[in-house]
């Protein structure tokens, strides 16, 4: 599944691949992202507390010519800064 993390503005601040979805609205989640190779990476560094505001959930199913079937879940989980 993918988490999408994002501000009010719908700017992704991060996002995860988690097996399920861990977050609640009104909990605080401290963000740390280190980027230790900035050669190889283009990922910006964060540590921030966030608590979320809103958490929507998106899935797709799509039925292929081929007779399979593919499902997708993805969660965007908008969150605003916390003060200090």
């Amino acid at each position: 599944m993918r988490i999408e993390i994002i501000d009010k503005e719908g700017n992704e601040i991060q996002h995860l691949s988690l097996e399920s979805n861990p977050f609640n609205v009104g909990q605080i989640i401290h963000l740390s992202v280190n980027n230790r190779n900035k050669d190889f990476w283009t990922v910006e560094e964060i540590r921030k507390s966030f608590i979320v505001d809103k958490i929507e959930h998106y899935v797709t199913v799509d039925y292929s010519f081929n007779k399979t079937v593919s499902e997708n879940v993805s969660v965007s989980i908008e969150v605003s800064e916390t003060v200090a």
